[in-house]
């Protein structure tokens, strides 16, 4: 999955024999589409969450939105997620939803997506001055959650979430506190459990992400470092790997492959490379 220069998603499948032709996800407005994340389920079916600039329009409503989008019927179907919102009618106050942080996706074993996105909540008021809320965000087709309020400055970012085979887990900071934990539902309310924080500090954001790759009982985390060395976490083992630069807008990636785990990043030089957990 990828996006071309004229702000359309593409998605492409293989199976060893060759790429199938691209299937288009498109602005549902005449718009422009960024930020893609890809989860597939147990049966094959592609689950995305992107970013539209003009997923739904109309009064003060044009700005970006959070969408999803399933091929489950054979083609995809596309759903609202978020709505960006800017209403300045008012000469007195003016309020705004803010979506500018894309959004990343899950899917646990029977098919429900998690939607994971940065919320700023801005208000205006000619005679109180501005103010702006913070959170991080997460939604299902049932139920939603809140990770996290920051009032006046952004302390908060996502980074990954995905499916360890039993709980969905979240990679996320909210007070610039970096965490995962594992998400449980009632009725119509996402919770937070299982709380584990990263100590290091890590110079990842939104748009130069950490990675998470959640097995059974185990966490594995892989990013940069404040100073820009490889950091990867395997449970309640952190390690910041001296002398490990990674080159500035790359992205760690922590996989498993049969019973042994790795870390693939892209050295200073330019060079990609391969870390095997011993």
């Amino acid at each position: 999955m990828y996006v071309t220069t004229d702000g359309k998603i593409v998605y492409i499948t293989s199976d060893g024999e060759g790429p199938t032709s691209p299937v288009y996800i498109e602005s549902n407005n005449s718009g422009t589409c960024s930020k893609p994340d890809i989860a597939v389920d147990a049966s094959g079916f592609a689950h995305v969450t992107y970013t539209d600039t003009k997923g739904n329009t109309g009064d003060y409503t044009d700005h970006p939105d959070i969408m999803y989008a399933v091929n489950s019927s054979g083609s995809f179907v596309k759903t609202l997620i978020y709505n960006g919102y800017y209403d300045g009618w008012e000469q007195s106050y003016k309020i705004a939803h803010y979506y500018n942080k894309g959004s990343r996706i899950a899917v646990n074993a029977v098919g429900q997506y998690y939607i994971l996105t940065h919320h700023q909540d801005y208000y205006r008021s000619l005679y109180a001055g501005t103010d702006n809320t913070y959170q991080v965000l997460l939604k299902s087709a049932t139920a939603s959650g809140t990770a996290g309020s920051t009032y006046g400055t952004d302390s908060e970012d996502i980074y990954d979430i995905g499916f360890d085979g039993t709980n969905v887990v979240a990679f996320y900071k909210t007070g610039n506190v970096i965490t995962t934990s594992e998400l449980t539902v009632s009725g119509a309310t996402i919770s937070f459990a299982n709380l584990q924080t990263v100590t290091t500090t890590l110079s990842n954001t939104f748009a130069n992400p950490a990675t998470l790759l959640p097995l059974p009982g185990v966490r594995v985390l892989g990013g940069f470092s404040s100073t820009a060395e490889l950091f990867v976490k395997y449970g309640t083992e952190a390690d910041e790997l001296l002398g490990v630069t990674l080159k500035s807008g790359t992205v760690a990636v922590v996989a498993q492959s049969g019973v042994d785990t790795y870390v693939a990043f892209t050295g200073t030089d330019g060079m990609i490379r391969l870390e095997k957990r011993e």
